[in-house]
């Protein structure tokens, strides 16, 4: 029960941040116990699905962005693996870090679900533009700006047969 009254409490400041850019809230982070405790949090859908995830972030590694923009980021590229999983048999989502040059800390979010069209690649970010039979269009384009509004980005680096993989851009 305390685990939903946080999740609707995160929602509503969350709706309130969205409103209110001025609220952004860049802290340090762990990375690795803010992915856990995200991957957590969704462990029945995981298992419920038969999905298999693979985290493999440094224990040590700290990334600053606000927490609650970026959780909802997470929750719905996490969700969309679970969606693109639907028709597959060895089902598998993997998390993992990489730094670059320009002080940037990359969490990358792959999965083994159904290929995203090169030519889709901008496309799914454009607000209103959607793949899904059920979608609204809104996820991404709003978790791109929730990534830029934090000086990060989001982005589709590939996707073939072997996997589709998303790239969050985080400040060291």
């Amino acid at each position: 029960l305390s685990t939903i009254k946080k999740a609707a409490n995160d929602m509503i400041v969350l709706l309130d941040k969205i409103k209110n850019e001025s609220d952004i809230n860049l802290k340090e982070h762990n990375l690795y116990n803010f992915v856990h405790e995200i991957v957590d949090f969704m462990g029945n859908k995981f298992d419920d699905k038969n999905i298999s995830i693979n985290i493999d972030i440094d224990k040590n590694k700290i990334a600053v962005f606000d927490e609650l923009l970026t959780k909802n980021v997470m929750y719905n590229l996490l969700n969309n693996s679970i969606d693109s999983l639907e028709n597959k048999d060895n089902k598998k989502i993997s998390i993992t870090f990489n730094e670059n040059n320009n002080n940037m800390v990359l969490l990358n979010v792959k999965n083994n679900g159904e290929i995203i069209n090169e030519e889709d690649f901008e496309k799914i970010f454009i607000k209103g533009y959607t793949t899904k039979k059920q979608g609204s269009g809104l996820g991404l384009a709003v978790s791109k700006e929730n990534m830029q509004r934090q000086n990060g980005d989001l982005r589709i680096v590939k996707s073939n047969n072997d996997e589709t993989v998303f790239e969050l851009e985080l400040m060291k």
